[in-house]
């Protein structure tokens, strides 16, 4: 029974915490108003020019909207240091990386754990992971047209400062209180990691933004998680957890990535004569910042890593510390070496070991 109650403890402590994070948006006109007059427009020019043509039919206030967003796209285009995509798509590098084109961009399933801000035109800001203190985790294909190319142009450690049209955000339904429709939205965005190592929170907290990325929760997402969370718990109790993911499978893992091929070879023959090597050499070459810690990427589920890389850390018929590769994904190519694995069944020949 204590098992029990410290699983219930659980759920309603993160229950509590779903609803905490239901923010209730409220918005207003006086930030466009104001950015109206800073920006000289006679916007009441507009509402009389049309009444005195006799068309009543205009929504006047949507024409001078739309007229308001074509001109700042019009002048942030002209900007210095903004590149405008075929798209539409705005955006400016405000903090850029060395060796950029070494380095990895996420692909459109690839999680990253991004600090970000978006706002409306005139300054509104609707949502903030700066405003919350903790980074958010996003796969590329879960966010808005905009925000996903550019994501997925980042390296990381790089900020950028994107500008979205209304077209490549959410178009003529907007979303919520605080982005109408038609609205063209500004993000300023730092990419911290691309495929980090998750933890218990994030893994969660991914799966409840995943509908509505970058947008404060909805009661009924709350409510949905939170039900779900409680059958995970039930169905799991007394099995590890969320430890493993469904299958309750883990890994610890640890791999050199590099650009060229033939380099990979080369550093997987010295590996077969000095096995030992493999975090001198992971630190020397690999360019991802695993390296750094001897190429080891720590824990994980199936399904966290891309599915080649994910198809050699879980086949049980790779041995320990074996280095296998290379393996090509759109990162580069691979030498991995598996140090762990729990969750599998024991082989038939050790099975038949304990029974005798």
């Amino acid at each position: 029974m204590k098992g029990t109650k410290a699983y219930l403890v659980l759920y309603l402590a993160w229950f509590v915490l779903c609803l905490s994070q239901v923010r209730v948006a409220f918005g207003d006109d006086e930030g466009l108003d104001n950015y109206y007059e800073d920006q000289n427009i006679d916007v009441d020019s507009y509402y009389y020019d049309d009444a005195a043509a006799g068309d009543d039919s205009i929504d006047y206030e949507q024409v001078v909207e739309t007229d308001f967003q074509k001109r700042f796209l019009k002048d942030n285009k002209k900007k210095s240091g903004v590149t405008t995509l075929g798209s539409g798509l705005q955006y400016e590098v405000i903090e850029s990386v060395n060796n950029r084109e070494s380095l990895p961009s996420p692909g459109p399933k690839t999680p990253c754990r991004i600090h970000y801000e978006g706002s409306t035109i005139d300054g509104s800001v609707f949502d903030s992971s700066y405003e919350r203190g903790k980074p958010a985790v996003f796969r590329p294909e879960s966010l808005v047209a905009g925000f996903k190319q550019a994501l997925m142009m980042m390296k990381a450690g790089e900020t950028w400062r994107v500008v979205v049209p209304a077209e490549l955000a959410y178009g003529d339904k907007g979303s919520g209180e605080k982005i109408p429709p038609k609205a063209t939205l500004i993000f300023t965005v730092k990419l911290l990691e691309v495929d980090p190592d998750f933890g218990l929170y994030e893994q969660l907290a991914m799966k409840m933004t995943e509908k509505v990325p970058g947008m404060p929760l909805q009661w009924w997402q709350t409510f949905a998680f939170g039900f779900y969370l409680f059958i995970r718990i039930y169905l799991k109790f007394g099995g590890g957890g969320f430890s493993g993911g469904s299958s309750g499978k883990t890994c610890e893992a640890r791999h050199i990535l590099v650009n060229d091929e033939k380099l990979a070879n080369e550093l997987k023959t010295k590996l077969t004569k000095k096995p030992k090597e493999f975090a001198k050499l992971a630190a020397e070459h690999s360019k991802c910042p695993s390296g750094k810690k001897g190429g080891s990427l720590g824990k994980f589920s199936p399904g966290q890593m891309v599915p080649a890389f994910d198809k050699v850390c879980f086949d049980p018929d790779i041995k320990l510390g074996e280095v296998v590769g290379p393996v090509k994904t759109q990162f580069g190519y691979h030498l991995i070496s598996v140090d762990k694995r729990t969750g599998f069944e024991p082989p038939v020949e050790e099975e038949s070991k304990k029974e005798k």
